[in-house]
């Protein structure tokens, strides 16, 4: 008689099964004692018995292995990338509306449950869940603070002056990182360390790329070339006419 035609009996609801996959639950049924449906039903009473010593676990476990389980699941994700969103994609499709009306129905079940469950562990672990709050703020402050800069200035360029970060850094590189008007590379800190984009306000076109003093400068002007040429002229007049008297000043 084959593995597939012996029967097997249950030792919880001593029922007779066929020593399958199917009934068991893994390859080797033949030496399982417990059917698949006592099996979960065995898991479920065993956690529901237990939920803070296995969140206890869990916890530990996720603090001790944080780095190589954000790593792996990583990995795994762009292994699978198209399967998973396939598989995500197909099942909501297929069982929206159920999975909707059984979730509402499970949330008004058990919310004060869940409510009461949450002020209670909050309550018993408070100063441990404050400190690691603390913890991680430390942490991840820098990273926070890294990641918001670079990602605000990459939309800010994009929605403001319709170019890419690879645009701006070409024009960065075509003007050998120094500012068209100064010729000088940016100087300082906060907005004067880095070359700002200078655009037309009228018609939105980019024009290149000035140190914070010029763009500045350039912006208290309003773009008017006249008031420009009048600024020239009145700086090149007093000039003249204080090279003029350092002249007679040396003569006398």
């Amino acid at each position: 008689m084959g593995l597939i035609d012996e029967l097997k009996t249950c030792r919880t609801c001593e029922r007779q099964l066929p020593a399958t996959t199917k009934h068991f639950g893994c390859e080797r049924a033949k030496w399982r004692n417990q059917c698949r449906d006592c099996d979960r039903e065995y898991g479920r009473a065993y956690n529901k018995a237990n939920r803070e010593k296995l969140a206890a676990k869990n916890r530990a476990y996720g603090i001790s292995h944080r780095t190589s389980i954000s790593i792996n699941k990583k990995e795994y994700a762009q292994r699978n990338r198209d399967s998973i969103r396939a598989k995500r994609k197909a099942s909501y499709y297929a069982n929206h509306q159920e999975n909707l009306d059984r979730n509402k129905q499970n949330y008004w079940k058990h919310r004060e449950e869940r409510r009461a469950y949450r002020r209670a562990y909050y309550e018993s672990h408070r100063e441990e869940l404050k400190a690691y709050s603390r913890e991680r703020s430390k942490i991840d402050r820098e990273k926070r603070l890294a990641y918001n800069k670079k990602y605000n200035k990459t939309n800010r360029i994009r929605q403001v002056y319709g170019i890419s970060p690879t645009e701006y850094q070409g024009m960065i590189d075509g003007q050998g990182g120094v500012c068209a008007l100064c010729f000088k590379p940016p100087r300082g800190n906060g907005p004067a360390s880095t070359l700002h984009i200078d655009h037309d306000h009228a018609t939105g076109k980019v024009r290149g790329l000035l140190c914070h003093g010029c763009n500045k400068g350039l912006g208290h002007f309003y773009d008017n070339t006249a008031v420009i040429e009048r600024a020239v002229a009145y700086l090149a007049k007093h000039r003249a006419d204080d090279d003029a008297g350092v002249l007679i000043a040396c003569a006398s």
